[in-house]
């Protein structure tokens, strides 16, 4: 047998591709930086009255105990989360209750007593088809990177795997919080972990806890002005390194903002534009500001960036040939520039002068998008020429987490700024669009195994795969208004009066002596 000679055909099973979300690896910047303005929150903690519940939970689980397991402390989680679940089954107010849909079929469908180790685990000890498949619960998945943030939460000192509260500190510390929860919910409290500890409840039992334990709801003033006090500490509170107050600062420019809109509904985006206006006017000094500037220009450049994306993958699957790069490339250059009605021959520099002049076609609706996204780079370009030279360096209080963000964009129309735009256009879509995503999508499936490519690309030509679409990032405002909304700060994206005294407070407390 000769080396490298195989008698038995190879059979491989072909990836599934899935569709994903940062295919041209820009969203990257956005997540950083939102990360780093809104610690202690995250896109899927929805209800911030868990913070004090999860700390008043875990002490009751550390009551008369000297040594612990780690699978004793997941059950016992896990029973909790699962009876709270079930808790919110009465009434509407169930958004953002995790495991709810699960528990709700059961309480409709299956006879008293409910079971709670029947909801935490199947048949055969595992968790698949219960209210949670994490074997850490709803705790470990969505909501401990965030208490630990916040530094109510960190690790047991006997056990790292095993969570516990935190005792002291000049902060809100989690043993604060378990004591002003328990406050709150009173002789209900031991009738809940009664419940949890016999692992069966009855309908009677449920609703009685109904009130005491709405995650959605706060009777006790005290517990509430404490989790706010939380959220207005600095944002790593036991870091002593670590001074900033971001959080807070973005609860104060949202609760402004708030204030002063006047559309229907507020969206991420709006509110990260709102932030870019204020900055681009007289804000350069302030570091929240200078955050949330940061988030939308690259945000920006992800989603105009994506925007173009779409149309080259729109071009190649029309006859699903194979295009040499150069071809595609000059294609979309040419739809988008043709239906702006710009000539490819007039130069970077006179078309960023004429934006204001051109006009974007309505349709059809893929090549429309293209365009605007085109134009959305080019207008923050011309926005921002000036801002570097007026501010300072962009990257001491925020650090690239890539070597490239839209200001390495601003950096390439400033080398190219003579050339003719049709030729920018193309090099763009070929380095920025076609090269990027082709790198993005191999390194994802070197490293996960993930088949995430939207086109094959061999010796310079490319052929159409799976279609994607455009999205925007989430930079946790969501999870803000959640949290404000449960606090009775605002209702329907409006201030309330607690929310007017709050503003005032911060605002006061915020003015310079």
């Amino acid at each position: 047998m000769k080396a490298n000679e195989t008698i038995i055909p190879f059979f491989n099973k072909t990836p599934e591709l899935v569709a994903g979300l940062n295919q041209l690896g820009m969203r990257n910047q956005a997540e950083v930086l939102f990360t780093s303005l809104l610690p202690g929150l995250n896109n899927v903690s929805n209800r911030v009255r868990y913070y004090s519940f999860y700390c008043w939970l875990i002490r009751e689980f550390y009551k008369d105990k000297e040594q612990v397991l780690e699978s004793e402390f997941n059950q016992f989680i896990r029973k909790a989360e699962y009876l709270l679940a079930l808790v919110h089954t009465k009434g509407e107010g169930v958004q953002g209750i995790p495991g709810i849909t699960y528990a709700l079929n059961k309480r409709h469908n299956s006879s008293e007593p409910y079971l709670l180790e029947e909801g935490i685990y199947n048949s055969t000890g595992k968790t698949d088809g219960t209210y949670w498949k994490n074997t850490g619960g709803v705790l470990r998945q969505y909501y401990s990177s965030s208490l630990k943030d916040i530094s109510i939460l960190g690790e047991n000192n006997s056990n790292a795997s095993i969570l516990n509260i935190s005792k002291e500190g000049d902060f809100i510390f989690g043993e604060r919080l378990a004591t002003v929860f328990q406050n709150s919910v009173c002789s209900n409290g031991h009738k809940f972990i009664s419940l949890v500890k016999k692992g069966s409840v009855l309908s009677e039992e449920l609703d009685q806890l109904y009130d005491a334990f709405n995650m959605r709801h706060f009777d006790s003033e005290e517990e509430k002005a404490l989790i706010i006090d939380m959220l207005l500490q600095k944002d790593y509170p036991n870091r002593e390194y670590r001074h900033e107050s971001y959080r807070r600062s973005t609860i104060k420019y949202y609760l402004q903002y708030l204030k002063t809109h006047t559309s229907d509904k507020v969206s991420d985006i709006d509110f990260a534009k709102y932030m870019y206006n204020r900055f681009l006017g007289d804000s350069l000094s302030d570091a929240c500001i200078l955050g949330w500037y940061r988030y939308f220009l690259n945000e920006e450049w992800q989603y105009n960036s994506s925007e173009l994306f779409c149309l080259l993958l729109y071009i190649l699957s029309k006859n699903g040939n194979w295009y040499e790069v150069k071809q595609a490339s000059e294609l979309v250059s040419t739809k988008i520039l043709e239906s702006l009605c710009v000539l490819p021959e007039r130069t970077v520099k006179e078309v960023c002068a004429k934006l204001n002049d051109i006009v974007i076609p309505d349709s059809p609706k893929t090549i429309a998008l293209a365009a605007k996204g085109f134009i959305g780079l080019l207008n923050r370009y011309v926005e921002n020429c000036n801002i570097r030279e007026r501010s300072a360096d962009f990257s001491v209080l925020f650090p690239r987490s890539e070597p490239e963000d839209f200001f390495t964009l601003m950096d390439n129309i400033d080398a190219c700024i003579n050339m003719p735009i049709g030729e920018w256009l193309e090099k763009f879509i070929v380095k920025e669009i076609i090269h990027r995503h082709h790198e993005v999508s191999q390194r994802k499936y070197l490293q996960t195994g993930v088949a995430s490519q939207k086109f094959i690309y061999e010796y310079g030509h490319i052929r159409f795969l799976k279609e994607t679409e455009t999205t925007h990032t989430a930079p946790r405002i969501s999870t803000l208004n959640d949290f404000l909304s449960d606090l009775g700060i605002i209702v329907n994206d409006a201030l309330t009066v607690e929310g007017e005294e709050l503003l005032k407070r911060i605002e006061d407390e915020d003015r310079p002596i």
